[in-house]
């Protein structure tokens, strides 16, 4: 695949990049890809191969390439932000999602909505199919008052719901993770079932402790006041 991607707008490219990782996890098949997108190389690839004036300068995984570049040119390719990031960047969503999300069947009457939501102490829910895959996600803010002819969770679904895949890394998601009005999104299979979710409370987690280590500067300095 000669640069399929190229000529195309985000959205769309976002939306093939996806595809194309779900066939080769189903099929299982090699894929030669050429780009000359480095985040789109970090983001498809499971081994990476780096060419310069006719010569190859470096092979390696997504993770060996961000950690060890093997001159100043694989080191300007990946740039000086992904290299700064690559602390964390290495983290697959599997790693931080949690599982056993709050969920809800699309055949629930929402009365069972209400009462889990009151169980549970949220005021969304995931909703799925018999066969588990995600469809949507319904709000207590869209619950009707007085409304008797809508009476199930299908009746009120909201579909424009944003997943991730257990198998893609943060540095693709984490930004647009963290900028959500929500607390936390759905994590589904090449399938679509849902798997988990990941928070938002996860992911600060994760790249305070990649960044800091166990303990901070701040945490230092605390402890040095203490004393």
């Amino acid at each position: 695949m000669d640069e399929p991607f190229g000529a195309l707008d985000p959205i769309t490219r976002e939306s093939l990049q996806k595809l194309v990782q779900n066939l080769q996890m189903q099929l299982g098949k090699t894929i030669v890809f050429v780009t000359h997108d480095m985040d789109e190389a970090l983001k498809l690839a499971t081994k990476i191969v780096v060419l310069h004036d006719g010569k190859l300068i470096q092979v390696g995984t997504p993770d060996e390439i961000l950690h060890h570049p093997a001159n100043d040119f694989v080191k300007s390719l990946i740039g000086e932000e992904r290299l700064a990031e690559a602390k964390y960047e290495t983290v697959k969503v599997k790693n931080v999602m949690s599982t056993g999300p709050v969920k809800i069947n699309l055949g629930a009457t929402l009365i069972d909505a209400l009462t889990m939501m009151k169980k549970r102490h949220v005021d969304t829910l995931l909703v799925v199919d018999d066969g588990n895959h995600l469809k949507g996600y319904i709000s207590i803010d869209d619950l009707p008052r007085r409304d008797l002819k809508v009476s199930s969770v299908s009746d009120i679904l909201l579909t424009d719901i944003a997943s991730v895949g257990p198998e893609e890394y943060l540095r693709d998601n984490l930004r647009r993770l963290l900028s959500r009005n929500g607390q936390y999104i759905p994590v589904v299979d090449a399938d679509r079932k849902l798997v988990g979710i990941v928070t938002r409370s996860s992911l600060v987690n994760v790249v305070y402790e990649k960044i800091w280590g166990d303990k901070s500067p701040l945490d230092e300095q605390l402890s040095k006041e203490a004393k």
